[in-house]
């Protein structure tokens, strides 16, 4: 999963003749919404196939089928969801040996 994008204070670079800055912001905090949204729904859907793999309470041809991808994309969607889970994880306990060497 595409990380998050930040929450800034997104301005135009380049304003038309006419075109009103404060509404161009404004469409550009909406569109950063909506991708962050799809990020997020990528990672809940992925979450949610994993936990079916390693449940084995739905298949994997049947995962596919759901979401429009080949059993090799799932296959593939799941190696990269794990791979992601451990580098979390990893980040996460380097952060606590951090904290407690200071």
């Amino acid at each position: 999963m595409r990380t998050p994008l930040p929450d800034e204070d997104l301005r135009p670079t380049h304003t038309p003749y006419g075109a009103n800055s404060d509404d161009q912001a404004a469409t550009m905090r909406r569109l950063r919404g909506l991708e962050n949204q799809g990020r997020q729904a990528e990672y809940d859907r992925n979450d949610l196939m994993a936990a079916c793999a390693l449940s084995g309470s739905l298949s994997r041809p049947d995962m596919g089928r759901a979401i429009g991808r080949s059993r090799s994309r799932v296959d593939q969607i799941l190696r990269e969801h794990a791979q992601l889970l451990e580098e979390r994880n990893a980040a996460t306990a380097a952060e606590r040996v951090a904290r407690h060497q200071l």
